[in-house]
């Protein structure tokens, strides 16, 4: 909203508030002195982000999440909470001359228990446990200890390539692909932040583009482009606080689609170690609600929070440690 205020009355108040100044304060007549110093603008502090990968290095971390969902509609409420505490690394296989690095990612350790409410038993599951897993979580558990993917990342993190193992990617069908699996190989599966090319202040803020997919039918999936956004809040001590949003570009209406893209538009910050070159911790959070993706009527509210810190390879757990 704005005001249209009378030039006079606009006068009057700046004389006014010219007749209040102290003394020694230019007054109305005064002109500045030529000489007086003019102080030069103090330019801000650059910083050039980029990871510092080194062949054979192996950087591990632990994860550690906890989501409650809940849907209502029909006169009922289902509300189902999962905690999952978890070791992964990065190996890397290989830099070139410019410091894009081949990085192979392997799960090491899984720690999962499933609350379906409603006086259901907990369903839980580790890996490290003499006792065969409940089926859900059996291709989980041919995971561990098997590396699942390789990626060639550029020094400032941005994807250029993803080669999935021990399985084979489908080929797409024009803008719809077949299911399943294709969504394992997009780029929104890039765990590593992307810097800008350029040296950036506190204050920078930039931008990527992802595509990922989301099911249309039983057998087509459909490509969906996010747009997540950075910026650099600030720099202590040798470590650079990132915050991370996300939202969706593509024009979506049918609130099916909207449900699937909940957990994928969090929200968060990631420090980095600017000597380093290693992200050191990463938060991602969501809280958001979905009318009709289920049913007409029907209400989902997801609330989650992820939590990834660097770890030195021997180190126990965060859930192992607390017991």
């Amino acid at each position: 909203m704005s005001f249209c205020l009378p030039q006079r009355w606009i006068v009057c108040v700046v004389m006014g508030f010219v007749a209040a100044s102290l003394p020694g304060q230019l007054t109305i007549g005064e002109e500045a002195s030529a000489d007086s110093p003019v102080e030069a603008p103090v330019p801000k502090q650059l910083y050039h982000l980029r990871y510092k990968f080194q062949r054979g290095d192996t950087v591990f971390y632990d994860e550690q999440q906890r989501t409650t969902k809940t849907i209502k509609g029909g006169g009922l409420v289902d509300v189902t909470k999962t905690e999952t505490s978890a070791r992964k690394h990065y190996r890397v296989v290989s830099v070139d001359g410019v410091g894009t690095g081949l990085l192979e990612l392997e799960l090491d350790r899984v720690k999962m228990q499933v609350d379906f409410g409603n006086g259901a038993p907990l369903v839980k599951f580790d890996s490290e446990s003499k006792e065969p897993p409940p089926s859900q979580f059996r291709p989980m558990m041919d995971s561990i200890g098997k590396p699942q993917v390789r990626m060639r990342l550029a020094a400032n993190g941005e994807l250029k390539k993803v080669q999935l193992l021990n399985r084979s990617n489908q080929r797409a069908v024009g803008q719809l692909r077949s299911a399943p699996r294709t969504d394992a190989s997009d780029p929104s599966h890039n765990f590593l932040v992307v810097f800008p090319q350029e040296s950036i202040a506190v204050g920078h803020s930039w931008s990527d583009r992802i595509a990922v997919d989301v099911r249309t039918t039983k057998t087509l999936l459909r490509p969906i482009t996010l747009l997540r956004r950075y910026s650099l809040t600030s720099v202590k001590d040798g470590l650079a606080t990132v915050s991370i949003s996300t939202r969706i570009l593509t024009p979506i209406r049918d609130p099916k689609i909207l449900t699937q893209l909940i957990q994928r538009t969090p929200s968060g910050t990631a420090v980095f170690d600017l000597d380093r070159g290693v992200i050191v911790e990463k938060t991602m959070t969501i809280n958001k609600r979905q009318v009709g993706g289920i049913t007409e009527k029907s209400l989902m509210h997801v609330i989650s929070k992820r939590t990834e810190r660097l770890v030195e390879p021997t180190q126990k757990t965060a859930s192992r440690d607390s017991k």
